[in-house]
C-alpha cells in the first residue's frame, strides 16, 4: 500500500512539473536595446493571424514576471499577446522621453516579429507605470492608441500637446481609461485630467472604485472585457469611415 501511494505521489509530481514547464514554455524573454521584457502568446496562437497587444507596465517595484502572473490568464482569455517590460523609468517616478522611446522600441520589435492589430492593442500601467503608459499613448498615439492607467497622475506639461493633437484628430479613435479609488491621492489628479479631456471632446472614462487601495480591482477580468469591446468598436468605426 505504501509503495502504491509513493508511486502515485511520484506520478502526480511529474504531471505537475510538466504542467508548470508547459506554462513556462509559453513565455518568451526578449531583449530590446538595454531593456528586457517577457512575452506570452494566447492559446492556439497562429503566426498568420493578427493579434492585439496588451503591454503592461508595472511600477518600478514590480518584476515583469509578477505582472505576467496577474495578466496572463486574462490576456489568454481575451486573445492578446501579453508583453510585460521591466521598469523603463530611468529617473524614479519621473517620466522622460527616453522612457517613452523604450516602449516604442519594444513595440517596434513586436511589429517586426508578430502580426499586430494596432487598433485594438492596449497599453496598461500601474502607479508610476501608469504615468508612463498614459503619457506614451498621448505623445505617440499612432503607436499606442489605447491606454489604461491605474493610480497615476496627469502631467500638466502635456496639456498643450493634447490640445494640439485633439485639434488635428490624432485621438479620434483612441480610448483612455483612468482607474482610481475614492480618497486616493490619484483621484483628484485623474478627475481634473478627465474633466480637461471631456472639455476638449476626448472620449475618456474615469473609473472610481469605492473600496480599493492601490491594487487591481477584483473584477479586473470584467473591466478588461468591457474595455476590449470598447476599443474593438472604435477600430470598427475607423475601418468604416
Amino acid at each position: 500500500m505504501e509503495i502504491r501511494s509513493w508511486f502515485i505521489g511520484i506520478v502526480a509530481s511529474l504531471l505537475m512539473a510538466t504542467a508548470v514547464g508547459a506554462q513556462e514554455d509559453k513565455i518568451t524573454h526578449i531583449v530590446v536595446g538595454v531593456k528586457t521584457a517577457v512575452v506570452s502568446c494566447p492559446p492556439k496562437y497562429n503566426a498568420l493571424k493578427r493579434y492585439p497587444v496588451l503591454m503592461v507596465v508595472g511600477s518600478p517595484r514590480q518584476t515583469p514576471m509578477e505582472s505576467m502572473r496577474v495578466w496572463q490568464p486574462i490576456a489568454a482569455d481575451l486573445g492578446y499577446i501579453l508583453v510585460c517590460p521591466a521598469s523603463t523609468l530611468a529617473q524614479g517616478d519621473k517620466v522622460t522621453d527616453e522612457d517613452r522611446q523604450d516602449l516604442i522600441s519594444i513595440r517596434n520589435y513586436l511589429d517586426r516579429n508578430y502580426r499586430i492589430d494596432a487598433g485594438t492593442s492596449i497599453l496598461v500601467g500601474m502607479g508610476a507605470g501608469a504615468n508612463l503608459a498614459v503619457e506614451t499613448a498621448l505623445v505617440y498615439p499612432r503607436k499606442f492608441r489605447n491606454a489604461i492607467g491605474f493610480y497615476g497622475f496627469f502631467n500638466t506639461q502635456l496639456e498643450s500637446l493634447v490640445r494640439k493633437y485633439m485639434a488635428i484628430g490624432e485621438y479620434k479613435y483612441s480610448a483612455l481609461v483612468l482607474v482610481t479609488s475614492d480618497g486616493d491621492p490619484s483621484q483628484n489628479s485623474y478627475t481634473r485630467f478627465s474633466d480637461m479631456l471631456d472639455e476638449l471632446g476626448y472620449v475618456s472614462e474615469l473609473v472610481v472604485y469605492p473600496d480599493m487601495l492601490q491594487g487591481y480591482p477584483r473584477d479586473l477580468r470584467g473591466l478588461m472585457t468591457r474595455i476590449r469591446a470598447k476599443v474593438a468598436e472604435n477600430a470598427k468605426k475607423e475601418t468604416l469611415r
